[in-house]
């Protein structure tokens, strides 16, 4: 992982200028990477073998020449120390988290099986979203391809590498807010407050959707990027420096490619940012419309070839559906609107640090509207036009995407916003410290560089982490650990050609899911049976008779029912494996619980 990461930082350090701060030559690399890997997967049909052996070999060459031409930032370096703790607690953490085995998973073990994008004559694949691009997916397989075997939890790896740049994009601001030099090193301080920002003092910091392999963390670190890129774009046009103002609209592109390849409806957040930018440039007097007008090429190009390109390969290959798409106007839950609204505003009274921050910088985007803008002032319009107009596509995509029940309970509207906590975090940390800066007697900035703030703020990042292990390990669970293993030994045992079939009355498809993970790319029939349905031995039998016939039946929790209507003994606290022998099933093999009386209470 750190190869790879190291590599997107080569990359971006040769389509940036000289000098340019690690974290944005990061964000760049991993544009570069994305948009050569979509290009390459729609436009040939070679192995992406060459592919990994040609980003890689780039960018550590680009590494070298950066450090050729004098290239000395302690930045990296410094990051790399003070998220270690981190990243070593997640490194041994296997995915558990139901949208992994979902979807994620799927993609990235799809890459690593095929060395390939989903296409016509391949195996269809295991996702329950394949149309859904593959931008994490393409870093865990070139982890995977360089360790040599398949890298599970490369995602949440990967979503700590990204969570760590964007706490150096917050110590960035910060520096910058409180009027250090443009660039300049970062002390260990400002990158060990900057890491705090990002985690225990973010309020949208949810380790169970940031610790994952889930692409809410990974969407909003890249937004954060794009965003605060397209500001410091607009900066230097306020500056009159329209070199500066080119090269930052182009990182800005970058990021935004990584980003609109992580998830379908991230083209929208690249919409607002752009939206923003623009309206933060009419409220500035010493940005030209048409300057500001020229810098859109570069802000859309990046992103709309990467678009583009998947949305080719998607048309031409993956004719099955699992994406985002609306219902016929006329099937709109129109007559739930108020409801709808009542419940997001509810789930948002519940989470009012982020709520309130978020309320906080629209009101200084108001202010620079009606009053000359400042530099946070434009940056504030543009996270209000982000906020704003993200908020208002999750309430129209509740009307009229989202089923029934997910609608009415505004499914994930908390995990949603989430994804726009970074960008937050980054305009806050550079208002407060210009503020400081301002209005304080201790200049921001010289405080953070004294040797006792530095210690202290460098050894609670190092230390915080080992002080919230059930937190942050939350992976720890014996009935997911024990479902996985005997979903190995029953791939083991079933011959191919073979029907298989779970069987819980009482799971509401998590156990199942994971089973269909493990036994997924079995030359197997699957099928899924769950649910209080099955709690009706008729029910189970129709089911395992239908054409053609289960011949092995896994059952999770052998409740009367299932013994009754498969005509077997099953004791207690034991999971089987049952295969259909001579009109009868036969025990093929058992595991007793290892300690635990329900598995059903760890389903969290």
């Amino acid at each position: 992982m750190i190869v790879v990461a190291v590599a997107m930082l080569g990359v971006g350090s040769l389509v940036t200028r000289r000098g340019e701060r690690p974290e944005f030559q990061f964000a760049a690399g991993f544009g570069i990477a994305t948009i050569v890997t979509v290009v390459f997967g729609m436009a040939t049909a070679a192995s992406f073998r060459w592919l990994h052996a040609g980003i890689l070999t780039v960018g550590l060459l680009g590494l070298l020449i950066a450090v050729r031409r004098g290239a000395r930032s302690n930045d990296a370096l410094r990051l790399l120390v003070l998220s270690s703790p981190l990243l070593l607690l997640i490194a041994g953490a296997p995915p558990s988290q139901w949208d992994e085995f979902s979807n994620w998973l799927p993609k990235q073990r799809f890459l690593w099986d095929f060395d390939r994008f989903p296409e016509a004559g391949l195996p269809p694949s295991q996702s329950v979203l394949p149309r859904y691009p593959y931008g994490l997916a393409i870093l865990g397989y070139f982890a995977s391809r360089t360790a040599g075997a398949f890298i599970e939890n490369a995602g949440m790896l990967f979503n700590v590498v990204l969570l760590a740049f964007s706490g150096l994009l917050v110590a960035r601001q910060v520096c910058d807010g409180a009027g250090a030099v443009r660039n300049a090193p970062l002390p260990w301080g400002a990158i060990a407050l900057g890491l705090l920002a990002v985690t225990a003092l973010s309020p949208t910091f949810v380790p169970k959707i940031v610790l994952t392999s889930y692409l809410d963390s990974a969407t909003g670190v890249m937004l954060a990027f794009a965003a605060v890129s397209t500001w410091r774009a607009l900066e230097a046009l306020a500056a009159i420096d329209r070199s500066a103002a080119r090269h930052e609209a182009w990182i800005a592109g970058l990021a935004m490619a990584a980003l609109v390849n992580l998830k379908q409806v991230n083209l929208g957040l690249i919409i607002l940012v752009v939206v923003g930018f623009a309206v933060a440039a009419l409220r500035t007097r010493q940005v030209r419309w048409a300057d500001a007008a020229a810098l859109l090429p570069i802000l859309l190009m990046p992103p709309l070839i990467t678009w583009l390109a998947w949305r080719v390969h998607v048309a031409a290959n993956i004719t099955a559906g699992g994406e985002f798409a609306f219902r016929a106007l006329e099937q709109w839950l129109w007559s739930s609107a108020s409801d709808i609204a009542l419940r997001m505003m509810l789930i948002a009274s519940k989470k009012g640090g982020y709520f309130v921050l978020m309320l906080v910088l629209c009101g200084f985007a108001v202010r620079a509207l009606l009053r000359p803008a400042t530099p946070f002032g434009r940056l504030a319009i543009v996270v209000a036009a982000v906020f704003l107009g993200y908020n208002g596509f999750l309430y129209i995509a509740y009307l009229g995407s989202f089923g029934g029940g997910e609608s009415l309970g505004a499914a994930s509207y908390w995990r949603y916003n989430t994804q726009l906590g970074p960008l937050a975090v980054a305009a806050a940390a550079y208002g407060l410290a210009q503020a400081w800066r301002e209005h304080a007697e201790r200049p921001a900035l010289r405080w953070l560089s004294t040797r006792n703030a530095a210690l202290v703020t460098v050894a609670v990042i190092l230390v915080l982490p080992a002080t919230q292990l059930s937190r942050i390990r939350f992976d720890v669970n014996p009935a997911k650990s024990f479902v996985r293993m005997m979903a190995r030994d029953t791939a083991a045992l079933v011959p191919p050609g073979s029907v298989v079939a779970t069987l819980d009355i009482r799971d509401n498809g998590f156990w199942a899911l994971m089973m269909r993970y493990e036994l997924g790319r079995l030359p197997s029939q699957l099928r899924l049976l769950y649910g209080p349905a099955y709690d009706d031995s008729q029910a189970v039998r129709r089911a395992l008779d239908a054409a053609p016939p289960v011949s092995h039946l896994w059952v999770h929790v052998p409740d009367p029912p299932l013994a009754a209507a498969l005509g077997v003994p099953l004791a207690p606290l034991q999971s089987y494996l049952l295969v259909r022998g001579n009109d009868a099933w036969q025990i093929l093999r058992s595991w007793p619980w290892p300690g635990y009386d329900d598995p059903h209470r760890f389903n969290d």
